[in-house]
This record gives C-alpha cells, sequence and structure tokens, in this order.
C-alpha cells in the first residue's frame, strides 16, 4: 500500500513539489528578503498590477519585463528585494 503522504501523479511515480518558501525567480529583481526587514512587496513603489475583465488582478513588479503571465507574478507577502522603494502614496 502507498504512503498516504506521498504524492503521485497517474503512473504512480512520486511527485516532488518545490519547497515552501522558494520564489519565482523571473519574477523579483533581486532576491526576496535582500531589502529592508520588515518590508513587502505591498509596500514598494514598484508594485503594480494588470486588471482583467473579471476584476481578478495579477500583481507585477515594474522592474521586471512583464510576460503577460503567471511567471512574472508576484505575491504581496513575499519580503522586499534590495531593489524596494517605499512607496510614498501608499502613505
Amino acid at each position: 500500500m502507498a504512503d498516504q503522504d506521498q504524492l503521485t501523479n497517474c503512473y504512480g511515480e512520486p511527485i516532488t513539489l518545490d519547497a515552501p518558501g522558494k520564489y519565482n525567480g523571473r519574477a523579483y529583481p533581486a532576491a526576496p528578503g535582500s531589502g529592508p526587514d520588515g518590508a513587502t512587496c505591498k509596500t514598494c513603489r514598484h508594485c503594480t498590477y494588470n486588471e482583467m475583465y473579471s476584476g481578478r488582478r495579477y500583481y507585477k513588479c515594474g522592474l521586471v519585463r512583464s510576460t503577460h503571465g503567471y511567471a512574472t507574478d508576484i505575491r504581496l507577502k513575499t519580503p522586499a528585494c534590495s531593489r524596494y522603494e517605499i512607496n510614498k502614496e501608499a502613505g
């Protein structure tokens, strides 16, 4: 009997998931967490979003060329990178 905690594909081969806290390298201009302590992408001046017809927002970093796909989506809770600049308008 297969282990209940192990995920497998339709062929019974084990599936490995990305480690928690691993970030997509193409979405961020520098390593997440290399910026000021306590700062996040949400409070950065470069944080932008694309809003779709459905009203769903896809957040991007303005310093990274957008692919118009999920590969360049960022998480707002991600620790800020070294290119972080505070958003003075968000007050």
